[in-house]
């Protein structure tokens, strides 16, 4: 496909997104570009800066040697050290300021990137705009982002809790079974030649040979459940669960956002924020 042909697509594509879809990643495209041009502006203030504490630098060293020594020059030597470090200060200061407005604008581009890139990788037809969420009372962003990050380390937990130990039997057993299978001999019925070629057995041989009383091994290293173990479906289930509960109270934290937007504060969205909190739409079935 050309470039051509594939830019008209995709312009033809986000333009049948919901209009409040397009509304919001609009807006990101233009806090994003807004950030970049305040950060491209104070990086030239920055150099700026920088000459300057290469010029006060510059007229310090002019009193070197034997004139530091000289007493006249005393005043000024420490007039030229102040001022460096007057600049450089400052330097440091917009340094500071700097990497505040570069992160500012990574996050929005990052925010823009991937909403842009969930809306191009999902089908429209499993979309559809989530219902409007009624602001809970008293709730505070804080709050809601401490429940989240509890729901995450959860997720965590039961994303590597253990398998019980019947499951774990059996993809030992099925791994011995497939082990010992390549280790069986070769059986010859001519008449001219040993029935089994000893010389030329396989490596997992011995597997074969003993293959019930290593399982019997494995099981007893195995042993008992271990505190925590969940069966795949049951982990799959927990997580769609912990997801579902998840998603809901980043709802409610993009909720409280745009709240404090329109009363003229900002609150920075979290890099790991879902898109579907933010774009307030639903996946539909993703939760089933």
């Amino acid at each position: 496909m050309r470039a051509v042909e594939f830019f008209t697509n995709k312009v033809d594509q986000q333009s049948s997104w919901p209009r409040e879809v397009i509304a919001r990643l609009d807006y990101f495209e233009d806090k994003a570009s807004a950030a970049h041009g305040a950060y491209n502006a104070h990086i030239d203030r920055q150099s700026e800066q920088g000459a300057r504490v290469y010029e006060a630098e510059k007229r310090r060293n002019r009193f070197t040697g034997a004139k530091l020594n000289r007493e006249e020059y005393a005043e000024t030597v420490s007039s030229l050290d102040k001022a460096i470090e007057r600049e450089k200060k400052e330097l440091s200061r917009l340094r500071v300021i700097g990497n505040q407005l570069r992160d500012d604008y990574q996050l929005w581009k990052g925010l823009e990137t991937k909403t842009r890139k969930f809306m191009g990788s999902v089908s429209l037809s499993a979309l559809r705009l989530a219902k409007p969420l009624k602001l809970p009372k008293g709730k505070k962003i804080e709050t809601v982002r401490a429940e989240i990050e509890a729901l995450s380390l959860e997720v965590e937990k039961i994303a590597s809790s253990p398998l019980p130990s019947s499951e774990l039997r059996r993809r030992a057993h099925q791994h011995i079974d497939i082990v010992a299978q390549r280790g069986e001999p070769t059986v010859y019925y001519r008449t001219d030649r040993s029935p089994v070629d000893l010389s030329t057995l396989h490596p997992h041989f011995l597997v074969w040979l003993v293959a019930d009383e290593i399982k019997n091994k494995i099981d007893a290293l195995i042993g008992p459940d271990r505190p925590g173990a969940l069966s795949e479906a049951d982990r799959k289930s927990r997580l769609s669960e912990l997801s579902y509960q998840k998603l809901n109270l980043e709802r409610v934290e993009e909720a409280l956002i745009l709240h404090e937007e329109t009363e003229g504060r900002a609150i920075p969205r979290r890099p790991d924020a879902s898109v579907e909190a933010i774009l307030g739409i639903e996946v539909i079935g993703a939760y089933q």
